[in-house]
């Protein structure tokens, strides 16, 4: 440091150095405690970093298969429909899959759903990239759950009408991700998990939209 005393100059050199040097002995030992056992690999960074890697390289590798028109990073999207025009699904789902899960080819929202006509058409309207066909009423709900071509479908409406719609698309086969409460009473719930146990190992997704369930924290613990 300019102005300094000598001895402070060198002082402040030798801690400087000393500290390098306790840096590149502790990267040694950490070496040497990796490569002494089976695993010869490279020092191993903590979970998270890496998995952060990870989904940056695959979102990498999705944009440069789509962009380069190659079979390499394009994933056939699966096909959606939401059922329940409300806010909530306007609000939540719709940015949800209008965004990274469009963007990666993950999602494609086909048809959408509501009692009425004119809530069904305003959650179609509220999506640019997903040209979901209209659906409502009695008719347009059968309709979607007697479809061959939707898979998937998003089940975001009061838990009275919920469940029994979450039973006929699940008999349909057709995977379910619904919101909470799943029900109005203790009764009804535990006869719907039985049914849906009851279809075998093949049966359908049924997926209840809970906040923390796929937090990093709870990953990592798993």
């Amino acid at each position: 440091k300019a102005g300094a005393e000598p001895s402070s100059r060198m002082a402040d050199w030798l801690g400087g150095q000393c500290s390098v040097v306790r840096r590149a002995a502790a990267i040694v030992r950490s070496s040497s405690r990796v490569t002494r056992g089976r695993n010869t690999s490279p020092i191993k960074f903590n979970t998270r970093a890496r998995r952060a890697r990870q989904r940056k390289n695959r979102r990498m590798a999705a944009t440069k298969g789509s962009q380069e028109g190659t079979q390499e990073g394009i994933r056939t999207p699966m096909r959606c429909a939401i059922l329940g025009g409300g806010t909530f699904a306007q609000n939540t789902y719709v940015p949800i899959l209008e965004g990274d899960l469009w963007k990666f080819s993950k999602i494609a929202v086909d048809a959408v759903w509501s009692r009425s006509e004119e809530t069904a058409k305003t959650l179609s309207l509220s999506m640019w990239h997903n040209k979901a066909e209209v659906h409502f009423g009695d008719a347009g709900l059968d309709a979607i759950i007697g479809s061959d071509s939707i898979e998937a479908v998003f089940i975001v409406l009061p838990p009275r009408p919920a469940l029994e719609i979450t039973l006929r698309c699940l008999r349909a086969g057709k995977h379910v991700l619904g919101e909470k409460p799943v029900g109005t009473n203790v009764e009804e719930i535990e006869a719907a998990i039985r049914e849906h146990v009851g279809m075998g190992q093949w049966r359908p997704i049924w997926g209840i939209a809970e906040n923390y369930r796929f937090e990093e924290t709870y990953e990592v613990v798993s």
